[in-house]
């Protein structure tokens, strides 16, 4: 009977262990899909004028762009109808994006030149300048 018993106790504890694994990893793989995607933009290299993107394609759903200013000067970030505010190098944003639906969505960059918050050589009299710098194309699927 002791032997009985101690057989249907393994075999309840595997079921029970065995379910509670299988529900972790359904779990685990539910949070991984909801996950929202963060996507590295890095303003001012390799060159002045460029982007350079951690990926340049998502599913469609809300998308947070972490904007990284490497350049000399103020750059921007523009898509959608979203905008971050000039970042001073060697700084960075969040903007959060929501993309209702699959596509190909142009963005864009905005440089600022000749303020001396901009660029640290400027003197008091530099006029402020702004123009478009990069853009292109970010694919939502």
């Amino acid at each position: 009977m002791c032997g009985r018993l101690t057989f249907l106790v393994a075999i309840l504890a595997s079921l029970i262990w065995a379910t509670s694994s299988a529900s972790g990893e359904a779990d685990r793989a539910a949070a991984a899909a909801d996950a929202t995607p963060t996507i590295t933009v890095t303003a001012g290299k390799p060159t002045e004028h460029a982007f350079k993107f951690s990926a340049t394609s998502v599913r469609r759903g809300t998308v947070i762009f972490k904007v990284v200013n490497r350049g000399k000067v103020a750059h921007g970030f523009e898509i959608n109808g979203h905008s971050t505010r000039l970042l001073r190098p060697r700084t960075s944003t969040m903007l959060r994006v929501i993309f209702k639906r699959p596509g190909k969505y142009v963005y864009q960059c905005v440089v600022s030149y000749g303020t001396s918050d901009d660029v640290p050589d400027a003197g008091p009299e530099s006029v402020t300048n702004t123009a478009e710098c990069a853009s292109g194309v970010f694919k939502v699927t």
